[in-house]
Formats: structure tokens, C-alpha cells, sequence
């Protein structure tokens, strides 16, 4: 059985967005200024759910490095096929929930 929180999730204005992605072992979190077209940051890394809970084992995190090997426990829940994350207080939208896109695939970056 499919998680139903993956997939890809979005939440931000035309100036400024948050991607979301989670696949079955990893949640990767992005910012971007889009008014700019800056990327902003990054974090990410395992996680684990027991359900409306999750924890993220954080494997990287591109403006606290402190923040690696450091869990981080939160509050996760579906309404209405919008997502709850943590403390945000904010419904997140779904971009995209298929679990063969381009979106949700494996991605490997390497600094070159």
C-alpha cells in the first residue's frame, strides 16, 4: 500500500514557492523566489511515518548544516486531498501524485 502524502506538494505566491517532494523513502523541501528566479534553499532526508506523524532524519539542509543527522518531528495530515505539514499552518497543494512522473522519479545531483 501507496502512502497517499507522496508525490509532489507546492505552497508560495507568484513571487516565491515551496516544492515539496516525498517518495518513499526520502522528503526533499526547496525554496525558490520566482519573481527573481533564485533558488533559495534546500533540505531534506528519510523519513518515517506512524500516522499523523512523521519524523525526518535530515540528510542535508542548505542553510543549516547543524541540522544534519537531526531528527525533526511534526504533525502530517490529508483534508480534503491537501496536505498539513508541522507547524506551517498552511494547506499545501498536490502538483503532482503520480508515482511514475518525472516529478516524483529518482533525481541524483552531483556538484560538478
Amino acid at each position: 500500500v501507496t502512502d497517499p502524502i507522496i508525490g509532489a506538494w507546492g505552497h508560495g505566491s507568484p513571487s516565491s514557492r515551496t516544492v515539496i517532494i516525498i517518495t518513499e523513502k526520502i522528503i526533499s523541501v526547496s525554496m525558490y523566489n520566482l519573481s527573481e528566479k533564485k533558488f533559495i534553499s534546500t533540505k531534506g532526508g528519510a523519513w518515517h511515518r506512524t500516522g499523523e506523524k512523521i519524523l525526518v532524519r535530515y540528510e542535508w539542509n542548505s542553510t543549516d548544516t547543524s541540522q544534519v543527522a537531526n531528527g525533526y518531528n511534526a504533525d502530517i495530515h490529508l483534508k480534503d486531498g491537501k496536505l498539513f505539514f508541522g507547524k506551517l499552518g498552511i494547506e499545501i497543494e498536490p502538483i503532482d501524485q503520480s508515482l511514475s512522473s518525472d516529478v516524483t522519479g529518482a533525481w541524483i545531483i552531483s556538484w560538478n
